[in-house]
């Protein structure tokens, strides 16, 4: 998602997700810039790009990642996991988003 950050396995979950951030009114505000949510803690890690929080750092190599699903996607590239196999061509990838 360009306003959030977020990532999504397919278009219609990006698209559903999308809706959220359309004009209407909102509990939370960002403190940085417009961004808005009806939840707290969707403001709170929205804000931590802003301050450049990378609280979820690699064991192995130090990396620091925003989400620890950044995380999770990058160990990966230590381990050599793929888990998500394209079926129509049994390639395989780090991130769901890959295969699309």
């Amino acid at each position: 998602c360009e306003e959030c950050n977020d990532l999504f396995s397919s278009r219609e979950s990006l698209k559903k997700h999308a809706k959220s951030h359309q004009a209407r009114e909102c509990r939370f505000f960002c403190s940085y810039c417009p961004f808005s949510s009806d939840y707290a803690g969707n403001i709170t890690r929205h804000e931590m790009t802003h301050r450049g929080e990378r609280p979820f750092t690699c064991d192995l190599c130090g990396k620091a990642f925003g989400t620890k699903h950044h995380l999770v996607a990058h160990w990966r590239s230590h381990t050599g996991e793929r888990p998500y196999e394209c079926n129509a061509c049994d390639k395989a990838f780090k991130t769901s988003s890959d295969l699309s």
